[in-house]
């Protein structure tokens, strides 16, 4: 088979795969008593809860620590510490253990379908910055994240790849497959942005800042270059001119950065619909942060936040390595005799690199700046952030929607050890008051409009477990079918009486994407599962199953397959 073949098989049966669950979840329970519409609306009494990381002095974890050896500190007063437990990442009893810290699921309670056999596997994003990544730094971003998916990838891991810009396309998805991941990072091009600054001498992005801010030394230097270069005008109109090339460059400046906290911002909130922690690695050359002429610092916070509400924690790299400076040779710069921007621009690298370092250490991550070991550092994140400790707590009443709450937790009686913790989280919205529900139940979609839904979710729902098989197989007039064959097992449906038996339905609805996300040729099936009693389901043999069903693969549409 060749090796385009092969990608498309592999991507076309990981995406078969998540999706089904959804749709049969969605269908499955059919035959469920519908919710009273007088039903009283729960108050809110769920605990608030944050993962904290312990390292000794090897940087190795600390392990065997108990509830009493912390304290913890809200806005720094005492809160004490309603639930406690260590957690393995990925593992089965993740999210009931982390739904347990929430007040929302008893610590022993086990999922309705039974154990499951293998652990889940640890989530992992990388969210590269493209629109401020050099044409080397990409090749070293290349390198970290090939060596990941070919090494430290274990089996049930999934990981995506997304960018800035979007470049991706339709291959920024959640997948355990190699292939796709390949693939993905194969469509990363070099195309980062550059501020234009068209007068001379030029003047740079971080300069430009220096001025709005009022840094004279640089004022200065400008304001003497643009007299020399127009005669005659005074220095009101030179300063005038000066100010007009700050607030455009800026300008140019802060709609880029926009856009690359904006893409790292969907993807933290998006994340919620995935069980347990997820590491996101933040891969960029850095950008400066304009507090006085954009939003980024509320960015940061949305970002900051989500991240504490999703489980999220951030690992930046700086993708330039061991530098000493920011300056490039191939860049034009201004050339100074006195002195006087050498001495302004030596922050310019760590300014670059502030915003990277709060999403970090804010998110409870860590930092990797200054190094050509990047691989090193994200190894090192894996391991680290295997095992934590989760720590739960009960909200004050008054909780003001918005106001940030600084989180401090300390080891009383092991000084040597260090901790890390998110550096704090902001409140949501106010709690609902306990009332009865009046608007009226919004209209009930038809199982098509679900399916559909269901196809344009960023991530699957695995609420029903599918064994699944797709196989090509190429016809004798050269045409290529597609053999689409699945399981599901009876106890993971809901049955309901219908003519004296129990019967289940479940609606699958399929469609070809090409790579670029473009939809072709449609099937769709509707399967019954009949029983005597919905006792004689529960048994291991009992199942459902789809197959006998080959659908002509369009030659327009090469790539892959989506069903629901």
């Amino acid at each position: 088979m060749p090796a385009r073949t092969s990608l498309i098989k592999i991507a076309s049966a990981r995406i078969l795969t998540c999706l089904l669950t959804l749709s049969l979840n969605i269908l499955g329970q059919t035959g469920s008593r519908p919710q009273d519409q007088s039903e009283v609306v729960r108050v809110f009494t769920d605990l608030v809860q944050t993962d904290v990381m312990v390292f000794d002095k090897q940087g190795r974890f600390a392990d065997g620590l108990r509830r009493e050896d912390f304290e913890l500190r809200i806005d720094g007063k005492v809160k004490p510490i309603e639930f406690f437990e260590r957690i393995s990442v990925g593992s089965v009893n993740e999210e009931t253990q982390l739904s347990a810290a929430r007040g929302t699921l008893s610590a022993n309670k086990t999922s309705p379908l039974g154990a499951v056999p293998l652990d889940r596997g640890r989530t992992v994003f990388f969210y590269l910055d493209d629109l401020h990544l050099g044409l080397g730094s990409l090749a070293a971003t290349r390198k970290v994240m090939t060596d990941f998916i070919e090494k430290e990838m274990n089996q049930n891991d999934e990981a995506a790849i997304t960018s800035a810009s979007g470049q991706i396309g339709f291959l920024q998805q959640l997948s355990d497959q190699k292939a796709v991941l390949r693939a993905a990072l194969q469509r990363v091009k070099y195309r980062p942005y550059s501020v234009r600054d068209f007068d001379r001498p030029a003047m740079t992005e971080y300069q430009a800042l220096l001025i709005d801010s009022n840094d004279r030394d640089v004022l200065e230097y400008f304001l003497e270059q643009t007299m020399r270069s127009n005669p005659g005008i005074t220095r009101d109109i030179a300063e005038n001119m000066v100010r007009v090339r700050v607030t455009t460059i800026l300008q140019q400046a802060s709609n880029i950065t926009r856009q690359t906290l904006s893409g790292l911002e969907e993807l933290v909130k998006s994340s919620s619909k995935l069980p347990g922690r997820k590491l996101v690695f933040f891969f960029s050359d850095g950008f400066l942060l304009d507090h006085r002429n954009s939003d980024s610092l509320a960015n940061i916070r949305k970002i900051t936040s989500d991240a504490a509400r999703n489980g999220v924690v951030i690992y930046s790299l700086d993708a330039r390595g061991l530098v000493a400076s920011v300056s490039d040779v191939s860049v034009e710069s201004a050339f100074d005799l006195t002195g006087r921007l050498d001495r302004s621009t030596h922050g310019e690298l760590k300014a670059t690199q502030d915003a990277m370092h709060a999403l970090a250490r804010d998110t409870g991550g860590r930092p990797v700046f200054n190094t050509n070991a990047l691989g090193v550092g994200l190894s090192r994140a894996l391991q680290e952030t295997s095992v934590y400790y989760l720590l739960a707590w009960r909200p004050d009443r008054e909780a003001q929607e918005g106001k940030f709450r600084r989180i401090e937790v300390k080891l009383l009686e092991k000084p040597e050890l260090k901790v890390r913790v998110r550096r704090g989280f902001y409140d949501g919205e106010p709690a609902p008051v306990e009332s009865k529900a009046k608007n009226p139940r919004p209209a009930v979609k038809t199982p098509e409009v679900q399916l559909r839904e269901a196809l344009g979710t960023a991530y699957p729902d695995r609420g029903i477990p599918i064994a699944l098989n797709l196989n090509y197989i190429h016809a004798p007039d050269k045409r290529m079918l597609l053999s689409t064959s699945l399981k599901i097992a009876g106890e993971s449906l809901s049955f309901s009486p219908e003519d004296g038996k129990q019967k289940a339905a479940v609606q699958i609805l399929g469609l070809f994407f090409n790579d670029r996300g473009q939809s072709g040729a449609r099937f769709a099936e509707r399967l019954t599962m009949t029983a005597k009693s919905e006792s004689s389901v529960k048994g291991s043999d009992a199942s459902v199953a789809y197959g006998h069903c080959y659908h002509e693969y369009p030659r327009q549409w090469p790539t892959s397959v989506r069903a629901g």
